[in-house]
């Protein structure tokens, strides 16, 4: 089984009032590529704002944030390692100069949303994976006698509690424009099988392999969003809960899935 990774990773906070985004946003801009570069000890750079909303990116780290006068999202992609970003931190600090600046009260919603990958070397084996990591089966009466067999599948399940609190998952294949649909088997057989070019197929299977752990062209997505309505918690506390659930949920996926293939 190929090894899952951390693809993206995202926060939003939903706020009322932020009427004084116009007249803010340039300070606004100005006071979080000061805060956010000293906090990363990377350069953040302003790249556009405008009456609907401004941005303002980090190339080193891959991260950029976007703030209008409704929401703040901060997105990576990828992810890389984890912990080598405060991305609580940077959250959080946003978030703060936001809420001086504009002058917020609270906030309506917060998000965390976690695109997990599941990496396969092409769009067929990517349509497999779905049907295997898909916590769903083929309800069809009649599924043994039909001609038609599942080729992918795509699930999407939401769990709440009373207060409208909770996660949306989601369970599809994905794969990029210029994916091959199906692989060359020559270039999947050990080297040592081949009549020639073994060392030159050993190194292309190795260059292969880490393109496809670092951005993936294909595989299975689980996607896990964690909210909360009218959020009383930090902004730090909020994250970290979120990729605890985010990881349970995945983890939990991934274990369906082997009992069902066992």
């Amino acid at each position: 089984m190929a090894k899952d990774l951390l693809q993206q990773r995202v926060f939003e906070a939903r706020y009322e009032q932020g009427y004084r985004y116009l007249d803010r946003c340039g300070e606004c801009m100005i006071l979080l590529e000061q805060s956010l570069s000293k906090l990363t000890g990377a350069l953040w750079m302003p790249q556009e704002a405008s009456p609907k909303s401004a941005v303002i990116e980090c190339p080193d780290l891959d991260m950029r944030l976007v703030i209008d006068a409704t929401k703040l999202v901060l997105d990576q992609e990828p992810v890389g390692k984890m912990d080598e970003v405060d991305f609580k931190g940077i959250a959080s600090d946003a978030l703060a100069i936001i809420t001086g600046r504009f002058g917020l009260n609270g906030y309506v919603r917060y998000g965390a949303r976690y695109f997990w990958v599941i990496p396969s070397q092409d769009i067929e084996a990517a349509e497999r994976a779905s049907l295997k990591y898909s916590p769903f089966d083929d309800w069809r009466a009649d599924a043994t006698e039909s001609p038609f067999r599942p080729r992918n599948f795509g699930v999407s399940a939401r769990f709440e509690d009373e207060q409208h609190n909770g996660y949306l998952v989601q369970v599809r294949h994905f794969y990029k424009p210029g994916t091959e649909v199906r692989i060359d088997e020559r270039l999947t057989m050990k080297p040592h099988l081949l009549p020639e070019g073994q060392s030159e197929a050993l190194l292309n299977q190795i260059k292969r392999q880490r393109s496809e752990q670092s951005e993936p062209s294909s595989g299975v997505i689980i996607d896990v969003d964690y909210y909360r309505v009218r959020p009383n918690e930090s902004v730090r506390t909020f994250i970290k809960e979120s990729i605890k659930v985010s990881r349970a949920v995945k983890e939990s996926i991934i274990t369906h899935s082997q009992h069902r293939t066992d």
